[in-house]
């Protein structure tokens, strides 16, 4: 599936950042429990948010929001040295900014990098804005929270509504598996329109039509509630 990229607003505030960070972060590491790092005032060693990737290990997440200043290498050393000195156990450090793309300073940290990791050190990543936003576009789950009217977005609550509707038509299968059919409403119900409506799903799921079949159920219970 293609899908559009569009451009993502930035956070607010630092708080949200984090929480953006822990999202987007968690899905691309397939990590179901990033961790935020305390919270604001607390000690935290130079990260914000841990994840676990399988390839990987754990790593350490530092999110840079900025307004007017931009992220250069000497705030990410300052990091590194917090990292270092307390011992986080973390096989890499990942910056994350909403500071623009800058060829020179990934250059610089790619380097740096290396260099750490042919000591035995962790090694050291930078992800600017346009590289977050290419996270977000790359997984539709994300562009759901993000971007609500995307493309990408529309494909994943379809994805998710027609997964609901599979999971509904297979437990009610396991469930008239040794029957024929569902039994009928009785004539002497007390509630015949319900019941009517209930014969109908019925008709439905004998015809596999599950989508229509949850379509009337929800109806029915809709109503139900303001009976």
């Amino acid at each position: 599936m293609h899908i559009v990229p569009i451009e993502i607003p930035l956070p607010k505030n630092e708080a949200d950042f984090e929480s953006m960070c822990a999202q987007i972060y968690g899905v691309v590491f397939a990590d179901p429990l990033p961790k935020i790092n305390g919270r604001k005032g607390q000690k935290q060693d130079g990260i914000d948010v841990f994840v676990n990737a399988r390839d990987i290990g754990r790593i350490g997440i530092q999110c840079k929001k900025y307004f007017r200043t931009k992220l250069k290498q000497e705030h990410i050393e300052e990091e590194i040295k917090k990292a270092d000195k307390n011992k986080v156990p973390i096989k890499r450090l990942l910056i994350a900014t909403t500071s623009p793309s800058d060829a020179i300073l990934l250059q610089e940290i790619l380097l740096l990098s290396d260099e750490r990791g042919a000591k035995g050190l962790f090694c050291v990543e930078v992800e600017f804005w346009e590289d977050i936003e290419n996270r977000i576009n790359s997984f539709t789950v994300l562009q759901d929270s993000y971007a609500p009217q995307s493309t990408g977005a529309a494909y994943y609550r379809q994805d998710q509504k027609l997964d609901r509707i599979l999971k509904y038509g297979l437990n009610l299968h396991d469930k008239i598996a040794d029957t024929e059919m569902l039994p009928v409403g009785r004539a002497e119900s007390a509630n015949k329109i319900i019941s009517s409506q209930l014969d109908h799903i019925n008709e439905l799921l004998k015809t596999y039509r599950y989508q229509l079949a949850l379509e009337h159920a929800d109806a029915i219970g809709t109503d139900l509630e303001y009976l």
